[in-house]
């Protein structure tokens, strides 16, 4: 009768464990339900961290997607806008970009349409794009901002790169007299291309015209420098150097200029004491190793 009772134990006990076995291998494969990932809702800043690397890898069609979410949240965003803009002409889309220039004008100033040619012809984007491509954008610039002188210096560029001096020219004509305000930036644009073309003389009386009708502005003067060291005329250069540091002493950049043309003198000692003078004055080591003087 014991061994009866202990056999029954025995039994119950290993039913008992195979029983727990067998609910522990279901539990383990019965799936277990996900737990929900509450996400972060992306923020402005971060879209446009994405939207720079996507851009800087060249992914083009995915900056514009990302372009498109920033633009839902921030349609103001010009900058961004721009960039969609570019994408879609570096992806040949060139309907779809005039469009969005189109749109883009309407909400902003003309001076920041005027922009958008400069980022045509620059880089690996002009390198994409074949001249006829590139002329739409011109044409659709101009036909905005038809008054823009602007449009017509970036366009000019354009002939430059291609060696097309006569119709680099024709547009710098033609943008020139379009100028509201006169500035330096301009007048320096309008001599690079003379003198790039090979009309020093009109160069230089450009600069001298504008010069003579805007005496304070400093920077004529270093350009008038550095125009004639160009041409070994390094007197008569440092002359509009030393007028620049007497009425503005504190001009880092003039001081610079001027160790420069000693220098292209192969006056090293002038050049290294000008150079000696920029560190001390200014504490500007780096600003003079390219002069290569001794300590």
């Amino acid at each position: 009768m014991r061994s009866l009772k202990k056999y029954i134990k025995m039994k119950l006990t290993l039913l008992t464990y195979i029983s727990i076995v067998i609910l522990n291998v279901a539990s383990a494969q019965t799936p277990k339900k996900p737990v929900p990932v509450v996400r972060k809702p992306v923020t402005i800043e971060q879209l446009k961290t994405q939207i720079n690397e996507a851009y800087s890898k060249k992914a083009f069609a995915k900056t514009i997607v990302l372009c498109n979410q920033l633009l839902a949240r921030t349609p103001n965003d010009t900058f961004n806008t721009v960039t969609k803009i570019l994408c879609k002409a570096k992806l040949k889309k060139h309907t779809e970009a005039i469009a969005d220039l189109k749109q883009l004008y309407k909400t902003n100033a003309a001076d920041f349409l005027s922009e958008f040619p400069t980022d045509v012809y620059t880089g690996e984007f002009k390198e994409r794009m074949v001249i006829a491509e590139r002329e739409l954008y011109f044409t659709e610039a101009a036909k905005l901002a038809p008054g823009n002188a602007r449009v017509y210096f970036n366009h000019a560029y354009e002939y430059l790169d291609d060696n097309n001096c006569e119709k680099a020219m024709e547009l710098a004509e033609k943008g020139y007299p379009l100028l509201n305000t006169e500035t330096i930036s301009f007048t320096r644009t309008y001599i690079y291309l003379h003198k790039k073309c090979g009309d020093r003389n009109k160069a230089w009386t450009v600069l001298t015209d504008y010069a003579n009708k805007y005496p304070d502005d400093l920077n004529a003067r270093i350009l008038k420098a550095t125009f004639l060291t160009e041409d070994k005329k390094y007197t008569e250069a440092l002359v509009f150097v030393n007028e620049a540091i007497t009425i503005m002493p504190e001009g880092k950049d003039f001081y610079l200029v001027r160790a420069s043309i000693y220098f292209k003198m192969d006056d090293k000692a002038a050049a290294c004491k000008e150079a000696k003078f920029i560190k001390e004055k200014f504490n500007d080591a780096a600003a003079v190793k390219e002069f290569e003087c001794a300590e």
